[in-house]
């Protein structure tokens, strides 16, 4: 049986696309004279040009999400061999906004690529808002890129069922995003972040203006059971002036959810805080908490800058006695509850931005230098201000987790 076909497709309100398929069937009839669908082969060739987006939405039931990824048109080229409906499918697809080489194959209900695939798609404000944004709601203010945002999927274990769709049975076993410089508007996330960086009178200027450059490292993730699991950290410079990350897991099945963490750095922190007393590999981290795409941001910022106040608290108290610093900075460690394991290490290294961002200088090292015995001399009234009183230390400490 051959299938010739040649026509358009329209949807309301866009412009019309064409239709050029050409199909051939064999055993669908078997020997016996019935009908034989499921041992049928097929040879497709089908090209559709200029074809509305929100109409393969609404066929696949992708509730939406296509037209934020591709654009409004889509220009397809699909080539099928298949047995008992088994075979290679490839699709080369040019959108609007995307443009994607899939070479893979059907088999027992799954689909499972062939090659490795490399695409591109280009950053607006409603792929931000409406599919980046549930990886990361950091992503949700985003507007435009330097360049589009190179994806890279690998082949080897790479599975989707088809048959019957279900997110946790979906594999992807390594997914990359390529390193890009974005810009952003101000609200969501990343003002947060900002808020709280500015908080303490540190990082001054940072997101001054009504838009934000934002560096990122490339995303390593990988994607199973229904879970978006960022393989490596994602380190992220903000302006220019602020260096952050993240890390931590999506569940995208039933009610998306985040469970993910921010982390900001030591020097960081000695920009934040206006102090050069901490040591470099020191984090202050905070979990990234939300569903459905949205995030707390108030009450987020809220308890993040009580936890940083502390950590503040804690080099303030250190100036006093550096012993009971070290003390009271392992008691703000567990009462802000920041001990989220080891940090992920980063994607990329070094960072694309290494050496052109002045960070402030970590403590100096200190030395014991060997000291010759000095002859024995009567002690002189000492011009140094006489130490805290131990129970003053203590008082400290206590006002600190008040």
């Amino acid at each position: 049986l051959a299938v010739d076909v040649k026509g358009a497709m329209t949807d309301s309100g866009s412009a019309s696309g064409s239709l050029d398929a050409s199909a051939r069937l064999s055993g669908l009839v078997g020997r016996d004279g019935k009908m034989n669908a499921a041992g049928a082969s097929l040879k497709l060739d089908a090209r559709a040009g200029k074809v509305p987006v929100a109409l393969v939405d609404g066929i696949l039931g992708l509730g939406g999400l296509a037209e934020p990824a591709l654009g409004g048109s889509l220009d397809l080229t699909a080539l099928a061999e298949l047995k008992s409906g088994e075979g290679p499918l490839s699709l080369k697809a040019r959108a609007t906004h995307a443009r994607l080489d899939i070479e893979g194959s059907l088999a027992e209900g799954r689909f499972t690529l062939r090659k490795p695939v490399v695409g591109e798609i280009d950053v607006t404000e409603e792929l931000g808002s409406k599919l980046l944004n549930k990886i990361h709601p950091i992503f949700e203010t985003v507007k435009t890129a330097e360049k589009p945002l190179r994806v890279e999927i690998d082949n080897k274990g790479f599975v989707v069922p088809i048959r019957e769709f279900d997110v946790t049975k979906v594999v992807v076993p390594r997914l990359k995003v390529s390193s890009n410089r974005m810009i952003f508007r101000k609200g969501g996330t990343l003002e947060m972040l900002i808020t709280l960086a500015t908080k303490f009178g540190g990082a001054k200027g940072l997101g001054s203006a009504g838009e934000m450059e934002v560096w990122t490292t490339p995303l390593l993730a990988e994607m199973k059971n229904g879970t978006f699991s960022y393989s490596r950290r994602l380190d992220l410079l903000i302006d220019r002036k602020l260096h952050a990350f993240s890390w931590g897991t999506v569940a995208l099945a039933g009610s998306s959810s985040y469970d993910l963490y921010l982390g900001l750095p030591a020097a960081s922190l000695r920009k934040i805080l206006g102090t050069n007393r901490i040591s470099e590999g020191e984090v202050f981290t905070f979990p990234l908490e939300g569903r459905e795409g949205k995030v707390d941001n108030r009450a987020l910022l809220g308890k993040a800058g009580l936890d940083l106040g502390r950590v503040r608290g804690q080099y303030e108290l250190s100036k006093k006695d550096p012993l009971l610093g070290l003390v009271a900075g392992e008691l703000t460690r567990k009462a802000i509850g920041t001990d989220t394991g080891p940090v992920p290490p980063p994607s990329v290294t070094p960072l694309p931005w290494a050496g052109l961002v002045k960070e402030p200088a970590p403590p100096p090292k200190k030395t014991d230098p060997v000291k010759k015995p000095a002859a024995s001399q009567p002690a002189a009234p000492s011009s140094k201000p006489a130490k805290p009183q131990t129970e003053e230390i203590i008082r400290d400490v206590l006002d600190l987790f008040k």
